[in-house]
């Protein structure tokens, strides 16, 4: 074999140090590529459950402003008789009748419809009739209607199949938008309900993407495919739908809340979206980078049916041109790092090279000359070990014996070797295997073998290597063995495995492996129990310290071996938890406990040990260790405060959002330990009662019972929502768990939607059902205390010809001009209120007749006093009104009503601007 220079073993050492040095700097890059990728689209996940979450608080939003409007008597009536003049005129847009309910519908809704636009951001209001979808009044665009949207607004066609509201986003004639669609009904006086149509409210994405960009720092777009958009939207009103590309993504730009967006459409470079995967992308543009985050965006049809396609998609972007700035010079100083490493290496190597090299040649010239020395050693130590060797040469059929041969078999060193004078001294019961073992050792096997000898009488045992040399045909050409008198150490293994037969028996009985490790030679012993741990048959492979190494997880190879080094250099226990690999390519827990048994001075020559299978303990640690960490996880998560205390009332653990609201100069981690009792009343004063806090605290503690949806007002004017729970284990208590939540949002909504549903919307007053339920609560009062109350029932004189002549923009002026009027001169707590159209009402509790007639008549003569302006339009208004008194004998408000509309009755036949009572003769009781 050709030896290679100094110099190419050199050039060759360089080459491969470099070519490790540059796959492992390929590693470290697509190592951090990974880490900067897997941070981008965790990021993207959590922008696109932030725009979910958003879209649905708006749907949610638009569901609660058309079921307000569709809760307004008027309105129902109003599109009830629309529907009527529809369908008696033909259907499709209808006729005169239709127009004139239309318009009357629209005059009714259009101060409201004004006041949605400017606080809630409404985009459409829109009356449909089913079956299907055909529009009768959209509010947003009143001049188109009768068109029926069958097979494009699906929504509409559900909410008019099975009268269910609905929401979602879907794309219409003229507008794209999210929707919230209920059903309207009528309901007769006899209570019977009959069903009119769907009422939509409808709006733009684009106040909630601003808000979005606010909350989160990031611009959001809204793009719809354009074949979706032209499918469904007239012409005309393309462009209210956002410009559009269409050699780019061809798609329209919904909406945005930066411009950034539309340079990237005309330029085709936004990134393709596929299926319903979240997109991270990262773009390059005009020297920034921008982090990209694309999904699709499915309309009502898509939500109900998720196989079908997306009809258009959301994009988010964030400028990372800092963050990816720092990641490129960061990958610039690793390489830099690397390169200087990589030259420091290469001149450590050559310098190691050149050294190797004068030590390897000192040490082959002192061995050659040591070998001389053993050589004559050797001869003197066969004598000492008791070890005599023989030779074959099988080509002069001769056998020679040594001396330390001839002593052991007690023969002559005369007496002629020979294989038959062989087998005469071996043992009469080993005789057939020893000739068999070289029978065998003839045809290609090894020869190794343990049999007995029988010299003098004396039966000795004795082990017998050698080593066979065969030409090219396989005949036997030269043999050169040993033969070693091995009796005492014989005697002594017998004994050694008796007992330790004995001991694995007693073993076996725990089901733990054994080992044995002679460390001198590197042997190491596996009883049957330790092969079966792993899946394999006893004795399956030979095992070594190499092997126990290599039978070791990656990451237990250092902790365990290092580990093993200890004790055998400060002579303690051996204790430790690894991985073996099993026959399966498994991996089985085991722990290994091992002791130093024999000593040679201070160098250890034996440890003995054992294997436990402690899979069981292991896999009950990692389901613990996960429960842990997904308990952590939902906390930190979790949309509220949580505080959990022992029995003790010790703080176990809480969250950040505890702090932020009850304690903010605290930690979860400060926190842990607290009495929670003290952190409690450090937080009494945030409340605006704390004296009420402080004692439903004591309660819930002393009564240990649950309580949820407790309410707090806190001092800052914010609402909290708490929730205790008690936690048992049987009958033991074990603690409690608080959660807080700020429900001040909530509250703020409940309160304007509230008064939105007790007010008419055009004059501000109570509405009728509001109304009905106050003159309800007076009777209650009147029944219990016999307090007197009046009740006044007035209509506005003509108001017809009013509107016939000058507009309902003049009409409704008149309402609120009177309504203003009344309002200014009533009691606080009389209460007026408007029924329907033209007709109002008021409940004048603690007032007898008497005081009623005269209130009526100052109302009277000062609303004929005082004529309605409206730019250069005077008009003259004068009222007629009926009175009333509540009585004992009425069971609703209807009664009372019923009479003072009576009287109202006669004051218009006895010819208006005027007030008539309608009282009984029995007094109050």
């Amino acid at each position: 074999m050709r030896r290679l220079s100094f110099p190419v073993v050199a050039t060759l050492a360089s080459i491969l140090l470099a070519l490790i040095y540059a796959a492992f700097g390929v590693l470290l890059w697509q190592h951090d590529r990974e880490e900067l990728d897997q941070a981008l689209a965790n990021e993207s996940s959590a922008l696109r459950t932030t725009f979910e979450v958003a879209l649905s608080d708006l749907q949610q939003q638009m569901l609660t402003l058309a079921s307000m409007v569709a809760a307004d008597p008027q309105v129902r009536s109003l599109f009830q008789r629309g529907k009527d003049a529809v369908d008696a005129e033909g259907g499709g847009p209808g006729g005169e009748r239709a127009a004139q309910w239309r318009d009357a519908l629209y005059r009714h809704v259009a101060p409201a419809w004004s006041d949605m636009q400017k606080q809630y951001g409404l985009r459409q209001l829109h009356f449909q009739f089913g079956p299907g979808s055909l529009s009768y009044l959209r509010v947003h665009t009143p001049q188109k209607f009768g068109d029926r949207m069958d097979g494009l607004r699906h929504i509409i066609e559900d909410v008019n199949r099975d009268h269910e509201a609905r929401v979602g986003f879907e794309t219409g004639r003229i507008y794209s938008g999210v929707r919230g669609v209920v059903p309207v009904w009528a309901t007769a006086d006899d209570g019977a309900r009959s069903y009119i149509g769907a009422l939509e409210a409808g709006t733009s994405f684009d106040t909630q993407l601003e808000r979005l960009d606010r909350q989160v720092g990031a611009g959001f777009a809204v793009l719809l495919k354009q074949e979706h958009v032209e499918d469904a939207v007239w012409n005309q009103f393309r462009p209210l739908n956002g410009p559009h590309e269409e050699q780019g993504c061809k798609c329209y730009l919904e909406a945005a809340s930066r411009d950034e967006v539309r340079a990237w459409m005309a330029a085709a470079a936004l990134p393709r979206l596929q299926a319903a995967e979240t997109l991270s992308h990262v773009l390059r543009w005009e020297g920034k980078d921008w982090h990209l985050t694309r999904f699709p965006l499915r309309d009502y049809l898509g939500s109900v049916d998720p196989a079908r396609a997306a009809v258009g998609s959301v994009l988010v972007w964030r400028d990372k041109t800092a963050v990816l700035a720092t990641w490129r010079d960061h990958q610039r100083v690793t390489a830099a790092m690397l390169f200087g490493a990589y030259l420091l290496s290469q001149g450590l190597l050559l310098w190691l090279l050149r050294t190797t090299r004068r030590g390897l040649l000192q040490r082959i010239d002192e061995a050659t000359a040591a070998l001389r020395v053993s050589e004559d050693m050797l001869r003197r130590a066969q004598s000492v070990a008791r070890l005599g060797s023989w030779e074959v040469d099988a080509r002069n059929k001769r056998l020679e014996w040594s001396a330390e041969t001839y002593r052991i078999f007690g023969l002559p060193p005369d007496t002629p070797a020979d294989y038959p004078t062989f087998l005469e001294h071996v043992h009469p019961d080993d005789r057939a295997e020893v000739d068999a073992a070289w029978r065998a050792a003839l045809a290609g096997a090894p020869y190794d073998i343990e049999h007995r000898i029988v010299v003098n009488g004396e039966t000795r045992w004795v082990h017998e290597m050698a080593e066979l040399v065969r030409d090219e045909h396989g005949r036997l050409v030269s043999a050169l063995g040993t033969v070693q008198d091995v009796t005492a150490l014989k005697c002594v293994e017998l004994e050694l495995r008796a007992s330790e037969e004995r001991y694995r028996s007693t073993f076996a009985a725990v089901e733990d492996g054994l080992w044995d490790w002679h460390i001198p030679t590197n042997a190491v012993f596996w009883d049957e129990r330790s092969f079966h741990m792993l899946g394999h048959p006893a004795e399956a492979f030979p095992v070594t310290f190499e092997t126990w190494q290599n039978l070791l997880h990656p990451d237990d190879l250092q902790p365990a071996t290092e580990s093993v080094r200890r004790q055998l250099a400060r002579g303690e226990v051996f204790v430790a938890e690894f991985r073996y690999r099993c026959a399966d390519g498994g991996w089985l827990w085991v722990q290994s406990r091992g002791k130093v048994v024999q000593w040679n001075g201070k160098e250890p020559v034996r440890m003995v040990g054992t294997h436990t299978d402690i899979s069981a303990r292991k896999r009950a640690e990692e389901a613990l260790l996960t429960a842990r960490a997904r308990l952590a996880t939902v906390i930190e998560n979790f949309h509220g405060g949580i505080l959990l205390e022992d029995e003790q009332r010790k703080v176990l653990l809480t969250n950040q959002t505890f702090c932020d609201l009850l304690a903010p100069f605290d930690t979860p981690e400060t926190l842990t330990g607290a009495p929670s009792a003290e952190v409690l009343d450090r937080a009494t004063g945030r409340f605006a009662a704390p004296q009420q806090f402080s004692e439903s605290t004591a309660r819930l503690l002393e009564r240990r019972e649950a309580r949820v949806g407790e309410e707090l007002l806190m001092s800052d004017g914010r609402a909290l929502e708490r929730d205790c729970l008690p936690i048992l284990d049987g009958e033991r208590f074990l603690g409690h768990l608080w959660l807080y939540r700020d429900i001040t949002e909530r509250k703020t909504r409940e309160r304007e939607l509230h008064r939105l549903a007790t007010t008419d919307l055009l004059t501000g007053l109570p509405n009728r059902r509001h109304f009905l339920e106050r003159v309800d609560q007076e009777l209650g009062r009147f029944r219990r205390f016999g307090t007197p109350a009046a009740l006044l029932m007035v209509d506005i004189d003509h108001f017809k010809q009013v509107n016939d002549r000058h507009g309902h923009a003049t009409g409704d002026a008149v309402l609120r001009h009177f309504a203003d009027i009344a309002g200014s001169g009533l009691r606080r707590i009389d209460l007026l209120g408007r029924l329907g159209g033209e007709e109002f009402a008021a409940l004048l509790p603690g007032t007898d007749a008497d005081g009623a007639r005269l209130l009526a008549e100052r109302l009277r003569l000062k609303v004929a006093g005082t004529p309605c302006e409206l730019g250069e339009t005077r008009v003259k208004v004068t009222i007629s009104i009926g009175i009333t008194l509540l009585h004992p004998g009425d069971t609703g408000s209807d009664l009372p009503l019923a009479r003072a509309d009576a009287a109202l009755y006669r004051a218009k036949e006895a010819g208006r601007n005027r007030v008539e009572a309608e009282l009984l003769l029995s007094a109050p009781a």
